[in-house]
């Protein structure tokens, strides 16, 4: 690859100062953490995973499947059914919400919040195929979906993740103002309506362990998986100081407006020991806001604006909707506009 990007600024040797460590995060937006976490619990997650895709075909047959090989003809992203059941088949593992409670994990965070960290209850796993590049997640702000002032994000890559894989970029110092965003394919279906050009984007060559952790209004974004055939792994969760206000819809589970999961079928098969895991944010006395759905409805506006000039992302994204959900508010909205342009190409009057 051509692309040029900056290196991400390694704050590990400071991170037993508690005072550079905040001060950092307050300037500067973000803070990168070599070889901090356990890789043995990564890899256990990466290896619990990988099975469950190759079980669901998306990987090479007669391939090892923590190589995490895929079978091209698999690939597909949010918003589609056949991505919703797999992905929801790994969100019942255990394992994969121990890993917004890792005491490593934890630690570190300590130090950025005075009163206690409270782990999000949405865990979010990421998977991304190989050569499907217009789904790459855009360069975008976190408030337009989690809604939140005080929120931070963790990035963890489930193995190895070098810049070809598609690892995240960030902008440094771009935390300090909330930007306008538009409609975007990729994940979240909402990016800046501004240019990120490749020379003010920061990453890495990520190894099994970093960590990334950023503020809630870091302009960020998925790098475009240029491999022959590896799907990206990673973890991004959310935490935020105990006492803090917590957007309602962060306590479902991910994607739970895909296809309709509750808590009660995740923990369905575990274990009687794992009580203290299951509904644990119910003991904490957080202010619970209702979900302020205009960041839906401008991602879904907007793609209806620019289908009618006929963008194929848009047209794209209308689709996948109003097949994903056709009686809701928004896959009718989508059937309505797919209908109107299709009667316009036909010739046929608007009423």
């Amino acid at each position: 690859m051509s692309i040029q990007y900056n290196k991400l600024l390694d704050s590990t040797c400071d991170i037993s100062n508690r005072e550079i460590i905040k001060n950092r995060f307050e300037n500067q937006g973000y803070l990168f953490l070599k070889g901090v976490l356990d890789f043995r619990a990564i890899n256990d997650l990466r290896h619990k995973i990988c099975d469950i895709l190759y079980e669901n075909g998306w990987l090479k047959k007669n391939s090892n499947p923590v190589l995490g090989h895929v079978d091209l003809r698999k690939r597909c992203t949010e918003g589609e059914k056949k991505y919703v059941d797999v992905y929801h088949k790994i969100y019942k593992l255990k394992a994969l919400h121990e890993s917004g409670h890792w005491k490593d994990l934890l630690n570190i965070l300590n130090v950025l919040f005075d009163k206690g960290v409270f782990p999000i209850p949405q865990k979010i796993l990421r998977m991304w195929f190989p050569k499907f590049l217009d789904h790459t997640t855009p360069f975008h702000q976190d408030y337009v979906h989690f809604q939140s002032k005080k929120q931070i994000t963790t990035w963890i890559p489930l193995g190895d993740c070098d810049i070809e894989l598609g690892g995240l970029g960030i902008l440094p110092n771009s935390h300090k103002k909330r930007l306008k965003h538009e409609f975007s394919l990729g994940a979240g279906n909402l990016k800046i309506n501004s240019e990120i050009k490749s020379n003010s984007v920061y990453t890495t060559n990520y190894k099994c362990g970093d960590l990334l952790i950023f503020d809630v209004n870091l302009i960020h974004g998925a790098l475009p998986n240029y491999t022959d055939q590896k799907i990206r792994l990673s973890l991004d969760n959310r935490f935020q100081e105990i006492g803090h206000p917590v957007a309602e819809h962060l306590l479902e589970p991910h994607l739970f407006d895909q296809s309709k999961i509750g808590w009660d079928e995740i923990y369905k098969n575990w274990e009687d020991s794992d009580d203290n895991l299951k509904y644990y944010w119910k003991k904490y006395d957080h202010q619970i806001l209702k979900r302020d759905e205009q960041y839906i409805e401008l991602a879904v506006d907007d793609a209806i604006n620019k289908a009618y000039s006929n963008q194929k992302d848009a047209l794209n994204f209308l689709n996948r909707l109003q097949k994903l959900d056709p009686e809701s508010k928004y896959g009718k909205k989508a059937s309505e506009t797919l209908l109107a342009i299709n009667n316009q190409l036909k010739g046929v009057p608007m009423k």
